[in-house]
């Protein structure tokens, strides 16, 4: 065989290796990763009767409206996170000062225990299921308290973070990782998400 020949099977055969080895890492990648097209998208609404957010999906708040005494005032779409256990997720609760959600924040256990809050006993169950650690894909969830009205607020987005901070609220850090509201978030420009190797990558409009 000529050294051509040679060098051709040599190279063949490292490609050959890497695609292999790349193909492993990104199905080892995928496994550990929730599905995202079983997300559900998270609100954000609130009532002025108790002064306080409350974090839930739509259809609950809308039942709620409905059927309830609170007036629930939806505010906006803020994460999307799942209803049932996935891979790699843990249960994030809704915990309040009461029985009346006067105060509620939202608290992860990684145990199959509920959370010990101190000040907010009453435990309103899961509310979804997020991850841990900023993993597959996944932003920050931000919580900031109010305490002059005794009220929290959640979000993604660090800019109004910030804003609140400026108006007197407090940044009590990151609760848990979520779901951004669209696949991948970059300023606007569009963009579409390698799910398998949880990135983000520039596409055309048309694409």
């Amino acid at each position: 065989m000529t050294k051509t020949g040679i060098l051709f099977l040599l190279t063949c055969s490292a490609l050959n290796y890497a695609t292999s080895v790349v193909g492993n890492n990104v199905q080892r990648a995928d496994d550990a990763c929730a599905d995202p097209s079983l997300a559900v998208t998270f609100v954000q609404a609130y009532s002025t009767t108790l002064t306080s957010h409350n974090v839930n999906y739509r259809a609950d708040f809308v039942q709620a409206d409905t059927i309830g005494t609170i007036d629930w005032q939806i505010q906006g779409e803020i994460f999307r996170a799942w209803k049932t256990p996935q891979p790699g997720t843990v249960s994030l609760y809704r915990m309040s000062i009461d029985t009346l959600a006067s105060d509620v924040i939202l608290a992860v256990s990684t145990t199959v225990n509920p959370p010990v809050v101190p000040g907010f006993p009453t435990n309103f169950g899961v509310v979804a299921y997020v991850y841990p650690t900023q993993v597959c894909g996944s932003v920050p969830l931000y919580q900031l308290g109010f305490s002059a009205k005794t009220d929290h607020w959640y979000t993604t987005d660090a800019s109004e973070r910030d804003a609140l901070v400026g108006f007197g609220w407090t940044n009590q850090g990151v609760i848990a990782y979520v779901l951004p509201l669209c696949d991948c978030c970059q300023g606007g420009g569009w963009a579409k998400r390698n799910v398998r190797a949880g990135q983000c990558m520039s596409v055309h409009p048309l694409h």
